[in-house]
Formats: structure tokens, sequence, C-alpha cells
């Protein structure tokens, strides 16, 4: 009878087993698939700006937005940017620059997955920042130096 009693007891154990083998693995398959879903990926969009300054005219630069627009004669900066330095002094009347500037970029996304999307996220502008994207305005800024995120991209814009 005790033998009877110790076989029993294995097969028992052994069913243990290989249920919680069996739940181990649909966990961590479904824990995997969730966290896989949940990665964001970072891309720096920081170097390859060209960027110009206006002291008192805002529309210096129309039509900036257009992909057609030649930028060839801006200087070519890295964000965080300070324009201060275009001309290298420094204004008497509130200790900084004063005017309009303007920064442009291209770059080009990688299609993704269906659901999949981008934001645009911004760690601080100056004062003001009217978002173009596309040549079309999506969105606008005011708060000085502070982070923002303002709008999306789907699938391939560029």
């Amino acid at each position: 009878m005790l033998y009877k009693c110790k076989l029993k007891r294995h097969r028992e154990h052994i069913g243990v087993q290989r249920f919680f083998s069996v739940f181990l693995c649909v966990f961590l398959s479904l824990w995997f698939n969730i966290l896989q879903a949940q990665v964001r990926t970072d891309i720096s969009l920081n170097d390859n700006w060209r960027s110009v300054a206006n002291d008192s005219n805002k529309n210096a630069f129309n039509g900036f937005e257009k992909s057609s627009f030649s930028d060839k004669k801006w200087e070519q900066v890295a964000v965080p940017h300070n324009w201060d330095a275009y001309a290298g002094y420094r204004r008497l009347r509130h200790g900084n620059r004063h005017g309009y500037a303007w920064y442009r970029k291209t770059f080009t996304v990688k299609p993704q997955p269906s659901g999949k999307q981008y934001f645009l996220f911004f760690e601080g502008v100056g004062s003001y920042a009217t978002i173009w994207l596309n040549s079309k305005k999506v969105g606008y800024h005011a708060g000085g130096r502070t982070t923002f995120t303002r709008t999306y991209l789907k699938n391939g814009l560029r």
C-alpha cells in the first residue's frame, strides 16, 4: 500500500509541474507581446536644421513652410539652439536678441504597422512656436522653454 501511495503522489507532482510549466510559458508569451506593443522608440531630430532670424519683420520669410522654398542661405544648426549667437553680440534692451526666427528640417519616417503612430515632441521653444508639417499648419504653442507634444504623424508622412 505504501508503494501505491508514493506513486500516486509522484504522478500528481508531475501533473502540477506540467500545469505550471504551460502556465508560465503562456504568461511569459503574453507578457512579451504586451511589452512589444508598448515599446516606444525615440528618433532624434536634433541635428541638421536650417535656421534664420530677422529682428523686426515677421513676414521676412513668408512661404518658408513650402517644400519648394529655398533655405540654402540659412545657417545649419543643431537644436537646442539660441539665435542670440547669430550676430555675435548681446542687446542692451531686454538682455537678449529679440525678433523672429525660422527653423526648418526635412526628415523621412518609415511606414509602421497599422495602429502605430509618430508623435512630435518638443523639449522647449524660446517663446512661441507655429508648427508646420508637409506645408500644413499643424499646431501652435505659447509658453517659453516648456515641453509639448503637438501632433502625430501617420504612416509614411514626410
